[in-house]
Parts: structure tokens; C-alpha cells; sequence
């Protein structure tokens, strides 16, 4: 097969747009995942103050070996603020294993919340109502996190529920910001009577 100059020229316009191209959407979802990073960022030392709430409204009802899960849950938390740092910093041929380690970091918090509360004997007490509630705003906005990281789909470990005293809860992935967390936690904190916890 032969071509011309001028099909030659116009194949080499035509790669050079999609390299531009390329490069363009590169540098967008380099933009966005920053800026989902600095989110949750922003919403890690919230995260640990409500997951806190949480410990001091079980504080009487919680089981042995539960402050080991308490310390996981903190450690994990403190483990996404590290992996973002890391990704921020390091260079473009890097950042693709490194939103792995996020992606990771963020499931340990989520799973080491979940087991916590699995652990928690509250069959039949009332603040199941309000543990649930709180948990649920804490686990969706991990989960909204999560689905919003530049991962496949495929690899996205979104947990479904959590369990309280035997009750299975759903998890719906929802976007918040720092803002709008602590006015559904404090809502929820006060519509239950728990002021004391709010954010």
C-alpha cells in the first residue's frame, strides 16, 4: 500500500490531535482525582471525630477486644491520609498503583467500621436507631468516596450493609462534602437525642 505525502501529513495531524487529545483527558482526571483526594482529606479528621461519636455512645456496651477495632479504625483512617500524600507527590508513572493503595486504605476503614459494629451487642437497645444512623452517613460517604476514585468499575469494593445487634443496614454510596457530612450526622445525632456527639 502506498500513501501520499498528503495523506501522510494528514495522518501525522490526525495522531498528533489524539496525543493532545490524550494528554487533555489525562490532565482533566489528574484534576478530578486531585480534587477528590483534597476531599477526603478534608473529611478524614471529621470522619474520626464521628466514628468517636459513635465509641462514646456504646462506650457501657462495648464488648472486649472492641478498642483493638477502635485503634484499626484510626490507623486505617490515618493510612488514606498517608497513601493521598504519597500519590500527590509522586510522579505520573507512579500514581496509577498508588490510587490502588488509596482504594485499599479507604475499604480497611470502611470494613474495620463494619466489623466494629458487628461486634457491638445491642440486640433490642434503642440506640441501635441512632448508631445505625450515624453509620450509615459515615459508610455511604466512604462508599461515595470510593466510587468516585479513577478506578474501574470492576475493581471498585463498595460494601452493600453493615450489621448492628443483628440488624443488616444498607449502604448507598453518597457524595458529600465536609459541610453537608456534618449536617447529616448532626441531624441524625439530634433527631435521636444525642446532641452530645454532634460534629
Amino acid at each position: 500500500m502506498t500513501i501520499t505525502r498528503r495523506e501522510f501529513g494528514g495522518h501525522l495531524v490526525y495522531g498528533g490531535m489524539i496525543i493532545a487529545v490524550g494528554d487533555g483527558l489525562l490532565a482533566i482526571a489528574g484534576c478530578n482525582a486531585a480534587s477528590v483526594f483534597a476531599d477526603i482529606q478534608a473529611w478524614i479528621p471529621v470522619g474520626e471525630k464521628a466514628f468517636a461519636g459513635i465509641v462514646t455512645l456504646v462506650g457501657p456496651f462495648l464488648p472486649p477486644g472492641a478498642a483493638a477495632i477502635v485503634t484499626l479504625v484510626n490507623a486505617s483512617l490515618t493510612a488514606v491520609g498517608d497513601a493521598i500524600a504519597e500519590y500527590m507527590a509522586a510522579p505520573a508513572a507512579s500514581k496509577a498503583t498508588l490510587i490502588g493503595k488509596i482504594q485499599t486504605a479507604l475499604t480497611a476503614v470502611s470494613d474495620n467500621i463494619s466489623n466494629f459494629l458487628a461486634a457491638l451487642n445491642l440486640s433490642g437497645n434503642p440506640l441501635i436507631a441512632v448508631v445505625s444512623g450515624l453509620a450509615q452517613i459515615i459508610l455511604s460517604t466512604i462508599a461515595g468516596f470510593l466510587s468516585l476514585l479513577p478506578v474501574p468499575a470492576t475493581a471498585q469494593a463498595v460494601k452493600k450493609s453493615f450489621t448492628v445487634g443483628g440488624i443488616t443496614f444498607p449502604i448507598v454510596p453518597k457524595t458529600r462534602t465536609v459541610k453537608s457530612f456534618k449536617s447529616a450526622y448532626n441531624a441524625m445525632a439530634d433527631a435521636n437525642g444525642h446532641s452530645e456527639v454532634d460534629l
